[in-house]
């Protein structure tokens, strides 16, 4: 099941009050042109704006939006790390290699283990979570608030 964690500032002092960001465990994302035309990114004109943008850049994936009641096929996932350095989210796209399992493909895709800003580390999902995020502004640990979607 998808799933992504909110880190905000819960700092009243703070310039970022209440301000933050998500990331995301690994999501599924299938073909843009499938993606683009279903009945989720027909609802919303922004997000059809944003990925008919992305497709004439050159994308050829989207994340796919769920609930997914047009059962669009995965064919990649979007994996995203943390640089604590850099105070930044770095995202790779990881393909099927055959008929294997997608997920059983991320441990071994050609994603950098180091940042390629600062050459400090990169942390996933559940590294970032364990580790936490703190805040650039104030320097307190941010807040959590771990989400997951509805798959159906």
């Amino acid at each position: 099941m998808p799933a992504g964690c909110e880190f905000y500032c819960n700092n009243e002092n703070c310039s970022a009050y209440r301000t933050g960001f998500n990331i995301t465990a690994p999501w599924p994302m299938g073909n843009i042109c499938i993606v683009l035309n279903s009945s989720k990114v027909n609802q919303t004109p922004d997000l059809k704006k944003h990925l008919v943008f992305a497709k004439r850049s050159g994308k050829k994936f989207a994340c796919i939006t769920y609930p997914d009641p047009d059962e669009v096929e995965i064919e990649a996932y979007r994996v995203q790390y943390w640089s604590p350095e850099a105070k930044c989210i770095f995202e790779y796209n990881v393909e099927a290699s055959d008929e294997e399992e997608l997920s059983d493909n991320i441990p071994y895709a050609n994603i950098p283990t180091q940042c390629p800003q600062t050459g400090g580390p990169l942390l996933d999902f559940n590294e970032t979570i364990d580790a936490g995020i703190i805040c650039p502004h104030c320097g307190e640990q941010l807040k959590q608030s771990r989400w997951f979607t509805n798959e159906a």
